[in-house]
Parts: structure tokens; C-alpha cells; sequence
């Protein structure tokens, strides 16, 4: 499995966040995959899983990739089981199968939970990364969607296996989590995994069907399992935004996100929220929707199919700093520190790398999704402000 690390090498202090590297470092990625329509449709999954083959993973080498499969009808790759969801290790050459499980519910957080535990108890090491492979449909929407059960993973969910996994034996911070997924890189999201790992990679806009580009980046990781996530990240951004750079895909956005630096996010923000509530209790909602629609939502791009109410959090301080001017600017402050890398296609402007809901009354269909909202209350004057926005909106 790992290569045992000698006691008599000479140790290097490689720290990430409070976790002291060895000199040979190990690193476990486990990517969770809910392969879904993206899959069966486009042999989106398949194409992922290639590139990670052909990455060149050694049998016994100082990284594993961990890999549960399953949320679809059909696989395009073959040995691979339909409707069945299976445990993987990449090998230099195939897949080597660790488990069937039979047919689980992807969209319930006990599945993710049992692959978290089984992950961390049989490929322990020095770093672990996570990565939520499917369809994503914001902070309210949630991410990797089972396609038979249609049932789909919510911010609590995820926040509930994590917590979970975060009293095994052997666990600590992930390095990263990422989210291949559509519109996942929220304020939010960020709250949620803010206890669980020192950096956010994910994408404020839609992703085109087949996502990152493991080739691009997962070598890197193989030669180097002690790269910081930040030399990491910047290669996960640049190698995705290069994938498209001569394809019809105009919207690619990726973005590093340092959560440990998300505090004073979330101070101005809840600041801003406060003096938004008392501009509404004196004046109503009329002028903050009407700036609202000034704002261009993510998730609206040409033929992506996904709705979502996500903006830009530098045009949210932008638009509503007026009711809040100090806040505003201690925001815009913060989130130069908070996003650390951000690319996104050369067409596309006005792109900070970390959006926020704000509800419009274009999206009706969508508020159903608010009961899944911040349910714990990680940013409980924002979460009334959205939620009170919403309920005015919808009565229009």
C-alpha cells in the first residue's frame, strides 16, 4: 500500500495548516463520484476516469486514489456495473476493484459517510483531498445527484459526514475539498467545509460536461504527494480553464478558496445583512429586489440547464454596499484574502471566484429548495436575510 516513511530520512517541516509533513509525505485523494446522466449521456465519468489511468499512479507508490462509483444508470466504460455503486483504487494501468456495495442511495449522506470512514481507515496518510464528482446546483440546490433515486446531497448532508469522518482514527484536515460540479463555489459552501479542510477548490459558474482536467494536474501530485495545495490548486485552475480555451465553452470558471481566512468574510457579510434587515423594516423590499435584477445570476448560461440564484460576492458589496459602506469595503477586503487563485475564460468579467445567494423572483422553482438553506445557521443573518428576500420576491 504506502511506502513506510524511515526513520532516519531527514525531515522536511512541509505544513499544511497545523499538520507537519514527513519527508516522504503520503496523500490520499478520494473522490467521491455520482456519475449520474453526466455519464450515461456524454461518458463524462469514463473520460475522468481515463485521464486518472493514464496519470500513472503507482501500484505502491505515496499517493492513492480512492474512488466510490455508482448514482447512474448505465457506465460507458467497461467492468464498470450499472445501477451499482463500487470502490476502486487507480492503478498505473486500470482500475483494481476494492468493493462491490450493491445498489446505495449516492444523494444520502450515510453513503458518503461510509466511504469517508473507509477511505481513512484502509489509505491512511500524511494529507487527504476530497473531491464531489456530478451535477451541482448551488448552496440550496446541493451537489451529486443519485439519477435512480434522484435523491442528492445537501450542504448538511455533507457537513454530517464529514463530522462523522472527522472522529475516525487517523483523521485530519483535508488538505482540499473540490467540487466538480456546477456552481458550488458559494460563501456558503465554504461555511460548511470551513471545519473540514484548509482549502475550497470549485467554480462559481456551470462546468461543461466533462469538468476538470485530471491530466492536466494529478501527474503533479504523483511525482510530488508534498506539493502545497496552492501549487496544486493553481495547476487544478489552469489545466481546467486550458481544456476549453478552444471549445464553444465560454463559461469556465475555478477558484482556490483559503478557508481559513473565511472569518472576516462571514463578519462583513453578517454586518451588511443586519443593516440590509433594517433598510427592509423601514422601507420594504421594492428598491433591494430592483438592484437585484440589475445583478447577473450564475447558472444562466447557454444550454447549461441549471438554475440558481447565485452572484458575485464582490457585486453584492458593490450593489447593496450603499445601506453599509464600512462593511462593504472590509468584504471586498476579505475576499482578496479568502480567493487566493481564480481563472475563468477571457470572455467573462467581473468574476471574484466566490459567489452568495441572493434570490430573485425569476426562479420560483427553485425556492423549494431554500428549506435546505443554511439549515445550521453558519451565517444566521445572512440565511433571514435570504430567506425573507425570497418570501417577498415569491409573493410579487
Amino acid at each position: 500500500m504506502k511506502k513506510a516513511v524511515s526513520l532516519i530520512l531527514a525531515l522536511t517541516l512541509l505544513c499544511v495548516g497545523s499538520f507537519a509533513l514527513s519527508a516522504n509525505p503520503t496523500f490520499t485523494l478520494m473522490i467521491y463520484m455520482c456519475a449520474g446522466d453526466l455519464e450515461y449521456i456524454s461518458g463524462a465519468a469514463t473520460q475522468d476516469l481515463n485521464e486518472m489511468i493514464q496519470s500513472r499512479i503507482p501500484e505502491d507508490g505515496d499517493v492513492t486514489v480512492y474512488i466510490q462509483t455508482g448514482g447512474t444508470k448505465e457506465w460507458r466504460m467497461p467492468g464498470l456495473t450499472n445501477r451499482q455503486a463500487e470502490r476502486w483504487v487507480v492503478g498505473s494501468e486500470e482500475l483494481r476493484l476494492v468493493e462491490s456495495l450493491g445498489w446505495v442511495d449516492m444523494g444520502k449522506k450515510g453513503t458518503l459517510e461510509g466511504f469517508l470512514l473507509a477511505g481513512l481507515r484502509d489509505y491512511p496518510a500524511d494529507r487527504y483531498g476530497l473531491i464531489l464528482w456530478d451535477h451541482g446546483f448551488g448552496p440550496a440546490g446541493g451537489v451529486c445527484q443519485d439519477e435512480i433515486s434522484r435523491n442528492i446531497l445537501h450542504l448538511e448532508d455533507i457537513f454530517g459526514a464529514l463530522e462523522t469522518a472527522s472522529h475516525a482514527e487517523g483523521y485530519h484536515k483535508f488538505a482540499f475539498i473540490g467540487l466538480d460540479a456546477c456552481l458550488m463555489a458559494a460563501y456558503e459552501t465554504a461555511c460548511y467545509l470551513q471545519p473540514f479542510a484548509d482549502y475550497m477548490i470549485a467554480s462559481v459558474e456551470s462546468e461543461p460536461a466533462g469538468g476538470w482536467s485530471y491530466g492536466g494536474w494529478l501527474p503533479a501530485l504523483v511525482q510530488n504527494p508534498g506539493i502545497s495545495v496552492v501549487e496544486l490548486g493553481t495547476l487544478i485552475v489552469d489545466s481546467y480553464i486550458s481544456a476549453y480555451a478552444d471549445s464553444p465553452v465560454t463559461y469556465a470558471c475555478l477558484s482556490v478558496a483559503d478557508l481559513h481566512q473565511l472569518d472576516p468574510v462571514r463578519d462583513a457579510l453578517e454586518g451588511m445583512a443586519a443593516s440590509l434587515h433594517q433598510e427592509v423594516e423601514q422601507n420594504g423590499t421594492e428598491e433591494i429586489l430592483r438592484t437585484r435584477r440589475r445583478i447577473r445570476s450564475f447558472g444562466r448560461v447557454a444550454n447549461a440547464g441549471t438554475l440558481c440564484d447565485t452572484i458575485d460576492m464582490l457585486a453584492y458589496a458593490d450593489a447593496f454596499g450603499q445601506y453599509d459602506p464600512e462593511n462593504a469595503g472590509q468584504l471586498r477586503n476579505a475576499l482578496d484574502k479568502v480567493v487566493i487563485y481564480n481563472g475563468h475564460h477571457e470572455s467573462i468579467t467581473g468574476v471574484s471566484g466566490l459567489s452568495v445567494l441572493f434570490p430573485t423572483n425569476l426562479w420560483r422553482s427553485r425556492y423549494s429548495d431554500l428549506v435546505f438553506y443554511d439549515t445550521m445557521r453558519l451565517s444566521p443573518a445572512y440565511c433571514e436575510l435570504v430567506l425573507r428576500i425570497a418570501g417577498e420576491a415569491d409573493g410579487e
